[in-house]
């Protein structure tokens, strides 16, 4: 658990790092609107809440599973994201 910490908080830091690049070797003349509300941010968020809110479900769903094998697991899970969609 230690190792994917460690490894989670490099990819973390990693993904920041390609932001800030990005940020500072992007066209500065261009017109850039850093928050869009419409009708396409709204269609959207519920794919945001899912991705960063459910995971940790995961555990209770394994759990409530009656012979809690890697093969249903996935099927719940390609089930829920197939539902979702």
């Amino acid at each position: 658990l230690r190792l994917v910490s460690a490894a989670s908080l490099l990819c973390c830091a990693g993904i920041a790092l390609l932001v800030v690049s990005e940020m500072f070797a992007s066209d500065r003349d261009a017109e850039t609107s850093y928050v869009v509300a419409d009708f396409r941010t709204l269609k959207n968020l519920p794919i945001f809440v899912f991705g960063f809110t459910c995971h940790q479900n995961i555990f209770a769903v394994n759990n409530e599973l009656r012979d809690p094998t890697r093969r249903r697991l996935d099927l719940v899970v390609v089930g829920a994201v197939s539902l979702a969609l």
